[in-house]
């Protein structure tokens, strides 16, 4: 069985191979009312990647 749930939270697309989480941080500030052209992808991987856990991950779930 398939489903799906729409959430009307809007996609972002990460601007490299490796800056997956800075884009779900922008889809999440996106949704408590933050427009995507006052972030920077950068500066979100920079601090994801500064607050990690696990060594080697680009963006872990504490760094989120």
């Amino acid at each position: 069985m398939t489903w799906t749930f729409d959430t009307g939270a809007k996609y972002h697309t990460q601007g490299t191979n490796y800056y997956c989480g800075a884009a779900c941080a922008m889809m999440v500030l996106a949704e408590f009312g933050l427009p995507h052209g006052s972030m920077n992808q950068d500066d979100l991987y920079n601090a994801n990647h500064s607050h990690n856990v696990k060594p080697g991950w680009a963006t872990d779930p504490y760094g989120l």
